[in-house]
C-alpha cells in the first residue's frame, strides 16, 4: 500500500460517520496536523506520509495551517505513526504558536504557498540511559524467602510460554489491533529472562517489583505499562506474606490497578476478563478447597473459558474498540495471553515438590 493510500484509509476512518469516535472535516476548515513517530519510522518515511496526508486533506478543500512531526509519544522502537487532526480557531492557533519551555513540543511548520514543506523544530534532548544491565533493580533487593525458588521457576516458565506464543498472539491481534501483541509480550519476557539469574537472592516482593521495572523499561506499548502496574500492585500484597490467600489478594490488587489506570472493566473484551474469571473462582472456592493446586486448575479453566468468550464480545476498550465489530471474530489477544501464562504458571507449580 502506497503512502497516498495509507493517508486516505486513515483519514477516511477518522471521518467515517458510523464510527463512534469520528470527527467531521469540511471544505474550508482550518486544521493542524500532528504526525507522531511511534519509534522506529525513519524521517524519510515520516515526511513522505506528511506530504500524502496534506495532499489528501487539501484535495477535500481543507486548509492545513500547521504541521508537527516528531517523536511525541513513542512505543519504544515500534514501527509506524499516529495521526492527529485538530480543528483550528484563531485562539488555538495563537496558543500553538506561543513559546514554551516544554522539551517535547516542537515548532510546527507553516503553510506559505508550498504546504508540503516542513522544517524541523527545536533540537531534541536525548534522555539519559542507564548502562547497567540491571539498572536500579538492585535497590529493591531483599532477602529470599521460602517461595523465591518457586516464583523464579514460574516466571521462567511464563516467559518461555509467551516467547513461543509470539506468532499466535500476533495473528489474533491482526484482527482488531496492530498485529504486534505477541512481539510486545515476547520483548517483555526476554527482558525478564535476561535478569532472572540476578533475582536468586531476592524476596518474592522484590522479584515482582524488579520484573515490573523491567517491563516498564523494555516492553513498550500499552501492555508494558499495564503489566508493570499489575505486578507493582500485586507485589504490595506479598511484601510480608506469600501464603495462598495473599496471592489471591495480589491478583485482585493487580486487576484493580489495571482497571483503574487502563480504564477497562470485566466484560470489555480485554485481559481483565480472564483475570476476573480466575479471581472469582478463587474467591468462590477457597473456603471449600484447601488443595491450592486443584483450585488453581479450576481458576485456569475459568480463565481459558473467559478468554475464549471474548471472541463474541463487543470491544469497549483498547484498539479493538475502534474497529468495526463485524471484523473482529477471534478472541482478544490480551485475554489469550493471560490464559497462556496462567497455564504456564500451573505447569510450573505442578513440577514443584
Amino acid at each position: 500500500m502506497q503512502a497516498d493510500d495509507i493517508a486516505a484509509v486513515m483519514i477516511d476512518h477518522m471521518t467515517e460517520q458510523t464510527n463512534s469516535s469520528h470527527m467531521t472535516i469540511s471544505s474550508g476548515d482550518r486544521v493542524a496536523l500532528v504526525l507522531n513517530n511511534l519509534g522506529a519510522t525513519s524521517y524519510l518515511e515520516m515526511f513522505v506520509m506528511v506530504r500524502a496526508v496534506i495532499r489528501y486533506l487539501e484535495s477535500k478543500g481543507v486548509i492545513v495551517e500547521r504541521v508537527y512531526v516528531d517523536h511525541f509519544m513513542t512505543s519504544l522502537d515500534m514501527a509506524g505513526l499516529s495521526l492527529t487532526i485538530l480543528h483550528l480557531t484563531d485562539l488555538r492557533l495563537k496558543c500553538l504558536d506561543k513559546d514554551t519551555t516544554a522539551i517535547g513540543w516542537k515548532n510546527g511548520s507553516t503553510s506559505s504557498g508550498t504546504t508540503s514543506s516542513t522544517q524541523r523544530g527545536r533540537e531534541r534532548l536525548e534522555p539519559c540511559v542507564t548502562t547497567s544491565k540491571t539498572g536500579s533493580i538492585k535497590q529493591s533487593s531483599a532477602s529470599p524467602n521460602a517461595d523465591t525458588s518457586a516464583v523464579l521457576c514460574a516466571l521462567e516458565n511464563i516467559c518461555k510460554k509467551l516467547i513461543e506464543s509470539e506468532s499466535l498472539l500476533n495473528e489474533l491481534d491482526r484482527h482488531g489491533g496492530d498485529g504486534d501483541c505477541g512481539t510486545t509480550l515476547k520483548t517483555g519476557a526476554q527482558g525478564i529472562l535476561a535478569l532472572l539469574d540476578g533475582f536468586s537472592n531476592y524476596s518474592v516482593y522484590a522479584i515482582l517489583i524488579s520484573a515490573a521495572e523491567s517491563l516498564e523499561n523494555t516492553m513498550g506499548g500499552a501492555s508494558g505499562g499495564l503489566y508493570s502496574l499489575f505486578l507493582t500492585a500485586a507485589a504490595g500484597k506479598l511484601r510480608t506474606d506469600t501464603n495462598p490467600p495473599s496471592w489471591i489478594d495480589a491478583l485482585y490488587a493487580g486487576m484493580t490497578a489495571v482497571s483503574r489506570y487502563g480504564g477497562a472493566e470485566p466484560g470489555d473484551r480485554t485481559m481483565l476478563d480472564p483475570l476476573h474469571a480466575a479471581h472469582k473462582t478463587f474467591v468462590n472456592d477457597t473456603n471449600s478447597s484447601k488443595d491450592w493446586t486443584s483450585l488453581l486448575e479450576k481458576a485456569v479453566k475459568a480463565a481459558d473459558k473467559a478468554a475464549s468468550e471474548t471472541a463474541s464480545m463487543k470491544a469497549r476498550a483498547g484498539r479493538a474498540s475502534y474497529v468495526n465489530a463485524q471484523l473482529i471474530t477471534k478472541q482478544d489477544p490480551g485475554a489469550s495471553a493471560v490464559a497462556l501464562w496462567m497455564h504456564a504458571l500451573l505447569e510450573s507449580l505442578k513440577k514443584e515438590p
